[in-house]
């Protein structure tokens, strides 16, 4: 590996993707409208989003398959949307996240479609998904992740302009190009362990995000391996390294 302080890839410029949003600051939660702002207002390149179908086919905002007790997949959304989140705002729709997006310019959504117990639920959730990025005019600034084979194929399926990423970490570069992906995004001990997999995703015209680094002493590892995406709890600890590398 490179000294610390160089950078591995020719040309790799690695950006910053805040997990579920910037909600590690003041007023901020996961997976809230005001968790994409703040991501926004730092200028992340991409904010990350959960979102889940629910009973009555409407798509919300949040990580936890249980929520307060309320189960995503089996819950009517009023019920979801109608729970608090730690910052005091109401879980979010996903059109919520959308009408915030609209509003900025600059941050991408980086949207995992979470998966779901009855897979043949699968089109539907892909194909909404679909329409209301493009009710929003938003689909061009949005990128797929997603950990299940099917609804990866889905995603590639129906959203053909659309990069999509597998994140389960299960696949060789070869086997995600194979597949159609955009790239992988793995998590930081998957990489770790197979770190020849950056240089052959690169080589296969791939990219590479990782996920969750939050450690400085991480953050450099992954500098230094060449990634071409980092998604951290810390965005704004990255940024400044990345600019301390960088000599600006």
């Amino acid at each position: 590996m490179p000294a610390i302080g160089q950078t591995a890839g020719k040309g790799v410029q690695t950006k910053v993707i805040s997990h579920r949003g910037y909600w590690k600051t003041e007023g901020s939660a996961q997976n809230s409208v005001t968790s994409f702002l703040k991501a926004d207002s730092i200028s992340s390149y991409g904010s990350e989003l959960d979102v889940w179908l629910t009973a009555d086919s409407v798509l919300i905002a949040n990580h936890d398959r249980v929520f307060k007790g309320l189960a995503m997949e089996t819950s009517l959304s009023g019920d979801i949307l109608a729970t608090r989140l730690s910052n005091g705002e109401y879980v979010p729709s996903f059109e919520a996240i959308l009408g915030a997006m609209r509003k900025t310019s600059a941050t991408r959504l980086i949207l995992e479609i979470k998966n779901l117990k009855d897979k043949s639920k699968y089109p539907y959730e892909v194909g909404l998904v679909a329409r209301l990025l493009e009710k929003y005019g938003v689909a061009d600034r949005t990128e797929i992740i997603v950990f299940a084979h099917e609804l990866g194929a889905e995603c590639i399926r129906q959203m053909p302009g659309t990069r999509v990423f597998h994140l389960n970490g299960d696949l060789t570069p070869a086997e995600l190009k194979e597949r159609g992906y955009a790239g992988m995004d793995y998590r930081n001990t998957i990489l770790k362990a197979n770190e020849h997999w950056v240089a052959e995703a690169h080589a296969l015209g791939l990219e590479v995000n990782v996920w969750t680094v939050n450690t400085r002493e991480e953050m450099e590892y992954f500098l230094n391996l060449g990634v071409d995406y980092i998604t951290t709890d810390e965005p704004e600890l990255l940024q400044a390294l990345i600019r301390e590398r960088s000599g600006k």
